[in-house]
């Protein structure tokens, strides 16, 4: 991994802080779905639209 890194000139610190947060659960995940199923029934719709429904 240490040849990869310096390599790509990606810092060890940020591959590790980038790790970690993978792990972790999406918050925002019921809301995202929500607003992917608005948009699939009005592709139309920009922010304000959304933000209404």
């Amino acid at each position: 991994m240490k040849g990869i890194l310096s390599y790509t000139g990606f810092p060890k610190a940020t591959y590790m802080y980038w790790q970690k947060r993978f792990k972790r659960e999406n918050p925002d995940a019921v809301l995202e779905d929500l607003i992917l199923e608005i948009r699939k029934d009005n592709k139309d719709f920009s922010y304000p639209r959304i933000h209404g429904e």
